[in-house]
């Protein structure tokens, strides 16, 4: 391929694990370091954030997207309740069934920390609902879809990025989204967190022509 017209495939984890350190980068690329953006994080040996997002954040989108999910139709009526009314769900029917069946292999700080994560979730979404009026399909967007990106250099190089969000929020009557991501470590990083939201962002609206808001919800 001649000389600026080359194509470079990259991924929105480690566009902000360079802008962390490049060394780390290169690490994970070249020595299989596939741990590398957990150096320098406080709390990084407990994953309270994948937890969490698998188990409690992913479950509640694929139900609120799914009419044929046994727990959308409760999730519906919830959100049109309120924050109390959509807390109460999450708690009852998604997290708690977790907690039961899985709490001999979770601390007492995790379960904690995860608790109090649903209720700062709940309330971010809360105030994001109350600009819609009403509570269709196009709202609740599945978690973890593969978005791609092309970005374009002067020289006519290109930077074709991937990656997948932790979920998703569109509000049809405004024209307006909201991204979140979940961090199982404490606020004392803010870098990683807030470089992947920023490119989800840019891709989101490549995709939508909407700059989607950013939630970023630790759990620490």
């Amino acid at each position: 391929m001649n000389a600026g017209n080359r194509k470079v495939y990259t991924t929105v984890s480690d566009i902000a694990l360079c802008q962390k350190c490049p060394a780390l980068l290169a690490y994970k690329i070249h020595m299989g370091f596939k741990s590398a953006f957990r150096v320098g994080i406080k709390g990084s040996g407990d994953p309270y954030g994948t937890i969490f997002h698998k188990n409690i954040a992913q479950v509640f989108f694929e139900a609120a997207a799914n009419p044929r999910n046994h727990l959308h139709g409760e999730i519906i009526h919830a959100v049109s309740g309120g924050f109390r009314s959509l807390e109460n769900v999450i708690r009852d029917k998604i997290f708690l069934p977790f907690i039961d069946a899985n709490s001999r292999n979770l601390t007492s700080g995790q379960i904690i920390s995860m608790a109090s994560g649903v209720r700062v979730w709940v309330r971010a979404m809360s105030e994001f609902f109350r600009g819609i009026r009403s509570l269709t399909q196009e709202v609740f967007i599945r978690p973890e879809l593969r978005l791609q990106g092309e970005y374009t250099f002067m020289n006519a190089d290109s930077l074709v990025i991937t990656g997948r969000y932790d979920a998703l929020l569109f509000n049809p009557d405004r024209g307006e989204a909201r991204l979140f991501e979940f961090k199982g470590y404490n606020k004392s990083d803010i870098v990683v967190p807030l470089s992947q939201s920023l490119v989800y962002s840019w891709l989101i609206e490549r995709m939508t022509g909407i700059t989607p808001s950013v939630e970023i919800i630790y759990l620490r």
